[in-house]
């Protein structure tokens, strides 16, 4: 049988990440990393990359949460099922475990479906045993949220690669208008050129590591998503279907 996970482990381990993430920002901070790269960045493009970095990370959190609370489920699930037994039952709208009714969540809502489909069926081990439509609607919904978190991620190493197309422009514009080779103009032009270097690295850098981070917050979010999936699919396959008929 699929295993079960500990109580909240998702949202812990997101939790660790977060913690060694603002223990990062703020040791970057003391440092003068961070605030000399945000000081660099006349075009403030650091700032809105690091404002779409904070909201996609709180976001991640939310998100842990919520399929934390939806594994539990399964695991509640799963760790009641007897062997010989019909674990759920199906009353209206409701749907029960062993008389006790459940809320709706996303496995719940699931098996309430398969049981809608196979309740009452002579030979339910003779029907398909892939639920594909239904499989492919709790994907949606477990798995739905994640790609605008995807969508924030590239978008912040975009920002970072137009932040150095900006740098670029600005160095090359400085050397455009410079008019003598005196040694005032010279000094004026290296200082145009440095600011936009800076641009160029800052923001480079800002879309980079923000776009990494990202990425491997959503990573851990689809795997969650994917073992919520997998064990609510393998739930039904084993413990609701094929005792439909035993039940009945």
């Amino acid at each position: 049988m699929v295993g079960t996970n500990e109580k909240y482990q998702l949202l812990l381990q997101w939790i660790i990440f977060a913690g060694a993430l603002v223990f990062g920002l703020w040791l970057a901070w003391q440092v003068g990393i961070l605030a000399d790269v945000l000081a660099r960045d006349p075009t403030y493009m650091s700032h809105v990359i690091g404002l779409l970095f904070i909201g996609a990370t709180l976001h991640c959190g939310v998100r842990a949460l919520f399929l934390a609370q939806q594994l539990n489920m399964i695991d509640e699930m799963t760790l009641a099922t007897t062997p010989l037994t019909q674990p759920l039952r199906l009353a209206g709208d409701t749907i029960s475990l062993h008389g006790r009714p459940l809320a709706s969540t996303l496995p719940t809502d699931y098996l309430r479906s398969v049981l809608i489909r196979y309740q009452g069926t002579s030979t339910p081990h003779e029907l398909p045993v892939e639920h594909t439509q239904l499989t492919e609607i709790l994907a949606e919904r477990a798995r739905g949220q994640h790609e605008m978190g995807w969508f924030i991620s590239g978008l912040a190493l975009k920002l970072g690669l137009l932040g150095t197309v900006i740098g670029f422009v600005m160095m090359l514009g400085s050397v455009s208008g410079i008019e003598s080779f005196e040694v005032s103009d010279v000094k004026v032009v290296l200082s145009n050129m440095t600011v936009g270097m800076g641009v160029a690295l800052n923001t480079t850098l800002a879309g980079l590591v923000a776009s990494i981070l990202l990425g491997f917050q959503y990573l851990l979010l689809d795997r969650g998503a994917d073992r919520l999936v997998s064990q609510t699919v393998y739930y039904a396959q084993t413990a609701v279907i094929p005792r439909l008929a035993a039940a009945d």
